[in-house]
């Protein structure tokens, strides 16, 4: 193939239109999928104004590049965000005022990350969470599911890791979740028939969060069910009128004879006598211990289980 003449006798021009050519490449390549991403996260906002939407990905860009590049009137799409952040609304008491179907959310398939705070779901909300296929990460803060207050995660193949905290629900509903490791749902008071709900994800759970929780000596023998469980989550169980979580320190030692069972957190549960007790019984539950309970503090948990009672019965 023979070269033009003009290429061999102007080589420079040659090198600066390539030069060129591939400066605006890469910043196209960089900025431009940011936009997009800002679009879509607009059109949600536009379905739920009362939601505070955040996301993070891998590409950033400043406002002048997003106000250029509006007059192009590009198309809207959501198909790079990976990770988002969705913030309900509270009102001066600090109870939930939002509720959200989350119906624009399948729209986002490559999300990895997902955390939803401070909002009422409905059973259509989880439905929707069901269909984010490649999500590996889920937390749940503050809300309360609406309907049967079930919990209910269906057919979400990569996910990984469920976190939740004052997670308001009576049961959950677990299926299809292969590669589900982690589950935890702590300070969401939840009682021994949970470990029977968890039987579909019995051969891949290995650590289990239920910090302040209802469960006994009945509800931790149930463990044994969960065959690959390395880590429960025990913490700052402490609800009764007594001042002492509702199982003992022999339902804890029981839970020796697990298989494969390593680590238990118990900060904040026991008195020191007791502690002693059971790291004699049990030695290899030794890197997730802490403090014993002050008398003070049980006392105070005393006097406010008092409280609530005589407020509940006026």
């Amino acid at each position: 193939m023979k070269i033009p003449t003009w290429i061999t006798k102007h080589p420079l021009i040659v090198q600066f239109v390539l030069i060129t050519t591939l400066l605006i490449s890469f910043v196209l390549g960089y900025f431009y999928p940011s936009y997009r991403e800002i679009q879509a996260i607009n059109s949600f906002k536009e379905i739920h104004p009362d939601c505070h939407v955040y996301i993070k990905t891998t590409q950033t860009a400043p406002d002048w590049v997003f106000d250029l590049l509006q007059k192009v009137k590009l198309e809207k799409y959501a198909s790079r965000i990976w990770r988002m952040e969705i913030h309900g609304v509270f009102n001066s008491s600090r109870k939930l005022t939002s509720e959200f179907e989350l119906d624009l959310l399948p729209s986002f398939q490559k999300l990895r990350i997902l955390s939803v705070s401070g909002c009422f779901l409905n059973s259509n909300s989880m439905s929707n969470l069901s269909q984010l296929k490649h999500l590996m990460q889920l937390r749940m803060e503050r809300c309360e599911i609406l309907d049967d207050g079930s919990l209910t995660l269906h057919n979400l193949e990569s996910l990984k890791e469920f976190y939740s905290n004052y997670l308001m629900l009576k049961k959950v509903d677990l299926k299809n979740l292969p590669r589900l490791k982690t589950l935890d749902l702590k300070n969401a008071r939840i009682g021994d028939e949970l470990i029977d709900q968890l039987s579909p994800v019995s051969g891949s759970l290995t650590s289990l969060g239920i910090a302040n929780s209802n469960i006994s000596d009945e509800g931790l023998k149930k463990l044994h069910h969960l065959t690959k469980l390395e880590f429960v989550d025990l913490r700052f169980t402490r609800s009764s009128a007594t001042g002492h979580p509702n199982f003992t320190w022999e339902g804890v030692t029981q839970l020796k004879s697990h298989p494969t069972l390593e680590n238990v957190g118990i900060s904040s549960t026991f008195d020191a006598e007791i502690l002693k007790k059971i790291k004699a019984e049990v030695p290899r539950f030794v890197t997730r211990w802490d403090a014993p309970v002050r008398p003070e503090e049980r006392e105070r948990r005393i006097l406010e289980v008092e409280s609530n009672h005589k407020l509940e019965r006026n």
